[in-house]
């Protein structure tokens, strides 16, 4: 996907700033957007427990997500 598309690609979703942790979308709209930044919280990674196993939310140089367990 080059940036153009990838840029086209967020035009569809809700605006959210730094504070906007969680919204919702309309009824029936899709699922709950979370804002990277609010996972990481300003940092390079986060972990993510889920069912009891521990995930890593990591932030690329290149500024790309990789989830790894």
């Amino acid at each position: 996907m080059n940036d153009e598309a990838i840029a086209g690609a967020s035009d569809d979703l809700p605006m959210l700033g730094h504070g906007d942790a969680g919204l919702r979308p309309a009824a029936g709209q899709g699922p709950q957007v979370w804002p990277s930044q609010t996972l990481l919280g300003g940092q390079q990674e986060a972990r993510i427990a889920h069912n009891g196993e521990l995930y890593t939310l990591r932030r690329t140089r290149a500024g790309r997500l990789i989830l790894t367990k």
